[in-house]
């Protein structure tokens, strides 16, 4: 069993982590965000972040980035029409979030 200790007025007591309510805030919106930590755990596993640096947003903005990451998926026909100018700020917005290993 994993456990915590917490000082309660001079006695230590020991709390299973699977007891503790973990929660986090939304990076969009703020909105505090009820966590479960073994899916951070799973998170930590897949992803390779810290546990503190994995963002978990609020259904409602996830909701929203899920929509247009869909939308934008579908947007690639419109880079063929695009001058050279426009291309290059796309590119400059998304460049930095773009990690080349995940299509491999």
């Amino acid at each position: 069993m994993n456990y915590i200790k917490i000082n309660d007025n001079g006695a230590i007591k020991e709390i299973p982590l699977d007891e503790i309510e973990t929660f986090c805030k939304c990076p969009e919106c703020g909105k505090e965000v009820k966590t479960d930590l073994y899916e951070l755990c799973g998170m930590v596993e897949e992803t390779g972040e810290m546990p503190f640096d994995i963002a978990v947003w609020c259904d409602e903005c996830h909701d929203e980035a899920q929509t247009y990451r869909r939308q934008l998926r579908h947007m690639s026909e419109a880079y063929s029409r695009m001058p050279l100018e426009k291309l290059r700020e796309v590119y400059n917005i998304i460049s930095p979030y773009f990690t080349p290993e995940c299509y491999e």
